[in-house]
């Protein structure tokens, strides 16, 4: 049984959640956007950030991609792999992609060149939680709701071998995980 150490609470998180929601309505006000979630980690602080955002008058229209650079381990194979593409034709558009972390970013920075060789105008991004000590490539995100150490982190669509994704706060995986 994994042992887990809250991070970051329910509360926090709801709180930030609203910021960020004022941060990218400030820097997308008049634009009319994509939000492109990657899943599945995404999917939690997406949905959140989506209603906050329609709190702000706005109400972009959303897509998914799926990618995976973990599989069923705790390390970073350090090659994303897509795995399902866009639904949306993104051309000419601008887009938020929105993922739960960017820890090497590597999967984070395909995903956006993925996206503008689809012919976006823009293509900006937003995760949940920032480790900036694992970055394997120059790449920092255009909004984050935490920067966090580097340790190992489930809940709120963070997972472990598919498991804690329901957890409604972030939490550490003290043992049993590893460093994602």
């Amino acid at each position: 049984m994994a042992t887990l150490k809250e991070m970051i609470s329910e509360e926090k998180l709801r709180i930030r959640v609203e910021e960020v929601s004022h941060e990218i309505a400030l820097g997308m006000q008049g634009k009319d956007f994509v939000m492109v979630g990657v899943l599945k980690g995404s999917v939690v602080f997406l949905a959140d950030l989506m209603r906050a955002l329609h709190r702000r008058g706005m109400c972009p229209t959303v897509d998914f991609l799926t990618m995976s650079s973990y599989g069923q381990s705790t390390e970073s194979s350090g090659a994303a792999k897509i795995i399902s593409g866009l639904h949306e034709d993104v051309a000419g558009k601008v887009v938020l992609l929105v993922d739960d972390i960017a820890d090497t970013a590597l999967t984070l920075k395909q995903a956006r060149d993925h996206i503008l060789s689809l012919g976006a105008r823009e293509a900006l991004t937003c995760v949940l939680l920032d480790k900036p000590a694992r970055r394997r490539v120059d790449f920092a995100p255009d909004y984050h709701g935490f920067s966090i150490q580097n340790v190992f982190v489930v809940g709120y669509g963070l997972d472990a071998a598919n498991r804690h994704r329901c957890l409604p706060y972030v939490a550490e995986l003290v043992d049993g995980g590893g460093d994602k």
